[in-house]
């Protein structure tokens, strides 16, 4: 069996499978996890949770057939995903459809939080999952025409199917998602970069109003209520308040940074090989099916360790889940 899959895939490739069912599975159980603390200790009552809940449903759908697939192809030593049209055409449908809309629903998000925290603007829960359904009926809709026509092929990585140089009908759908991916990802840094911008913007407030408030002492007064007046509880918060946002700023250029790589490197590959209309080589072909296995981890991992609210809920539940097992072990 190891032998057969190395012939199929080549030592390279079959690294790459392993890598993507365990970055797979690794998905699901981060995924799990986030919905579980949305809808059971959030309760899915605000507007970014519910969304926030959507990307994990299209994420699990992907890491899900990911899982999925490799094992069908595993099993049928490569063959069912070159010699069955319908499980093909059915790859290409799911993959087209899970990516394209977890893009979109990322980029709602950002454009979500952009209004709420840039311009206090707070719209209603069925607004956004409206929008969101709307987006993910499209990217269905592509996808089945895609199905219907015949416009998927197998690439040479021997994993998965997407949309075939060759035919007409796919490379119009693939630069209609293509497009509307790219414009997402401009909106995601720009919305980002604005909140970013708009706490930079907040910090300058915060030590122009605690300049004012220590300016307000002359300098000559004694040094024991000048000290009393650096470590009052006004200025600790404001020195408090200047870390908690510096900190959200860096965490929101690590988002914007990855996202970009991650929406750069699998858009690029795709776009480079589709302007030459011909298949990617396998090399690099293996590692944009690593990249593609690496997007459902990312929004969990945003979620649970960037999230103010939703971190805390983790640690909550990961100091009550010890608290249990000491109590059962008496530790």
């Amino acid at each position: 069996m190891s032998l057969k899959l190395e012939e199929n895939s080549g030592t390279f490739g079959l690294i790459v499978e392993i890598i993507d069912i365990n970055l797979s599975l690794f998905s699901i159980c981060l995924n799990l996890l986030v919905a579980h603390i949305l809808v059971s200790r959030l309760r899915l009552v605000q507007s970014d949770t519910v969304v926030s809940f959507i990307i994990c449903l299209i994420d699990l759908v992907y890491s899900s057939f990911s899982v999925i697939n490799l094992v069908t192809i595993w099993s049928t030593k490569y063959q069912f995903l070159q010699t069955s049209t319908y499980f093909c055409q059915f790859n290409g449908l799911v993959y087209t459809f899970a990516s394209s809309s977890v893009a979109d629903i990322i980029m709602i998000l950002a454009v979500l939080r952009f209004l709420a925290i840039c311009y206090n603007r707070i719209y209603s829960i069925k607004i956004w999952v409206m929008i969101s359904g709307l987006l993910i009926a499209f990217n269905l809709a592509c996808s089945i025409v895609s199905f219907i026509n015949i416009a998927f092929i197998v690439y040479p990585s021997i994993k998965y199917c997407t949309f075939n140089p060759d035919s007409a009908v796919g490379v119009i759908i693939w630069y209609i998602l293509g497009i509307k991916e790219g414009v997402a990802l401009v909106v995601i840094v720009f919305c980002y970069l604005g909140i970013a911008r708009h706490y930079s913007n907040y910090i300058v407030e915060i030590k122009r109003d605690s300049s004012k408030f220590i300016t307000q002492f002359h300098p000559k007064d004694n040094l024991e209520v000048s000290k009393n007046v650096t470590n009052s509880p006004l200025i600790l918060d404001y020195t408090e308040a200047e870390c908690k946002v510096k900190a959200s700023i860096h965490k929101i250029y690590i988002i914007v940074t990855i996202y970009a790589l991650e929406f750069i490197g699998f858009l690029g590959i795709q776009f480079a090989y589709k302007v030459h209309q011909t298949l990617p080589h396998k090399i690099a072909d293996n590692i944009f099916s690593l990249l593609s296995h690496c997007i459902p981890l990312t929004s969990p991992l945003f979620v649970l360790f960037f999230h103010d609210e939703t971190h805390h809920e983790l640690q909550s539940m990961i100091y009550l889940w010890g608290y249990r097992v000491a109590r059962k072990f008496r530790f």
